[in-house]
């Protein structure tokens, strides 16, 4: 120690001191605890890969005059490296140290901030799974109409039906060749079980997959499986020609036939040519009530018996209509019922059925196709197709067995079009 004192004043005053330099010797300080403020804490790392947290917790008293920052995001992976910075606010320096009392008690550290990086580990690995494994979709009508409107998962693992969900774009109208994207997304629940989806998510976290229609898809049935769709539906054709005899039976009235006296009997029912017409555009006169977007037509022979004078039997010819036939997996389905239209003569009976505007129509018996053109179409091109068919009765209500041959004569000109047509019942 070294006094400081005014020589002058003390000199004046005959005043001398002595003992103007002396040592003190150090004693009974408390001995400062040497403190490194990552001991205080326990930093441990939960979640799954690539989401994982971090957890940071107080383990000692002293850690709560320590403030710690860190980052405090969620999307750790395992191999990462953590920071954490600790702020020992209230520590002053002394030397090269520098030191805080907390409770009472002395403590030494490095530094007044200090940073300590921990490596991510322990985060649980998920497994990978397909969320368009063995999924299916649901439909509306079919191509080249086709709207895939929602996924089915029912043979999909129950992971993927019980925690992911879908959305589908671009998905109308739709024909063969056409692509349209699914995409899934997985809820928390799934991680929670173990799992991610396989792919990439994009920012919005879902994964997607582009599907290509092909002819496993459901479409409208046309002229390439006409031949099965028509005879799928023998059964449901056979129940509307047992309602129409049944409807004829004792009627002195039917629409669009000039009937001579009543009907007494329904000598025959049988079919003598069957079509199925397909819409070539969106906005076209129906082929039946609603928007058909195809129909299996089958033009119906009918000889009646009746009471009227001399003229006791009559034939007329009946259109029975099956629209919106759908072929899928092998099977073929419509939601509606037929419809029936009778015309006096077999011709204005195929023209009925040839003629419907925007329609292409192609045969059963001969896979003869034809297109006809609205009637804003001014070409002046003239088509004519000759069809020879040969139709066995089977399976029909007939009262007679054999075969009729019908020849069909279709010439188109100018928007019009005029059918001929003949038929011979050959025993």
């Amino acid at each position: 120690c070294t006094v400081s004192y005014d020589e002058d004043y003390l000199k004046e005053n005959n005043i001398k001191l002595k003992n103007t330099e002396f040592e003190v010797e150090v004693k009974d300080l408390e001995d400062g605890t040497k403190l490194n403020p990552f001991d205080c804490i326990d930093v441990t790392f939960s979640g799954v890969n690539g989401s994982g947290t971090a957890n940071v917790s107080n383990k000692d008293d002293v850690s709560y005059a320590i403030s710690y920052d860190y980052d405090y995001t969620s999307s750790l992976s395992n191999g990462d490296k953590f920071t954490v910075t600790a702020d020992c606010y209230s520590a002053e320096k002394s030397g090269d140290k520098y030191w805080f009392k907390y409770n009472d008690k002395y403590y030494v550290v490095e530094n007044q901030t200090m940073t300590k990086d921990y490596e991510v580990s322990g985060l649980t690995e998920l497994k990978e799974i397909d969320p368009f494994d063995n999924i299916e979709f649901n439909f509306s009508e079919g191509t080249p109409y086709l709207s895939v409107n929602g996924v089915n998962t029912d043979n999909a693992e129950e992971m993927i039906k019980s925690y992911v969900s879908y959305s589908i774009d671009d998905a109308d109208d739709l024909k063969v060749g056409d692509k349209f994207t699914v995409k899934a997304y997985g809820y928390s629940y799934l991680e929670d079980e173990g799992y991610k989806l396989a792919g990439t998510p994009d920012s919005d976290g879902y994964v997607t997959k582009e599907f290509t229609v092909d002819d496993t898809f459901p479409s409208y049935v046309n002229a390439d499986n006409l031949a099965d769709a028509n005879k799928s539906f023998d059964e449901k054709f056979a129940d509307s020609v047992t309602g129409a005899r049944q409807e004829l039976q004792g009627s002195s009235y039917v629409s669009n036939i000039d009937v001579d006296g009543k009907i007494k009997s329904i000598t025959s029912y049988d079919v003598a040519e069957t079509y199925v017409a397909n819409n070539q555009a969106n906005s076209v006169d129906s082929i039946s009530w609603g928007k058909a977007r195809n129909g299996i037509m089958r033009i119906y022979k009918v000889v009646v018996a009746t009471d009227g004078g001399d003229k006791t039997s009559q034939t007329f010819y009946g259109v029975l209509t099956l629209p919106n036939v759908i072929s899928y997996k092998g099977e073929f389905t419509t939601d509606n019922d037929i419809s029936i239209t009778y015309y006096p003569t077999l011709k204005e009976a195929t023209a009925a059925v040839t003629g419907a505007e925007g329609y292409t129509v192609a045969t059963a018996s001969a896979g003869q196709t034809t297109t006809t053109k609205p009637a804003t179409d001014s070409t002046a091109d003239t088509t004519t197709t000759t069809t020879a068919a040969t139709t066995t009765k089977a399976g029909e209500t007939t009262s007679a067995a054999g075969k009729e041959t019908t020849t069909t004569t279709t010439t188109t000109k100018s928007g019009a079009q005029t059918t001929t047509s003949e038929s011979t019942l050959v025993p």
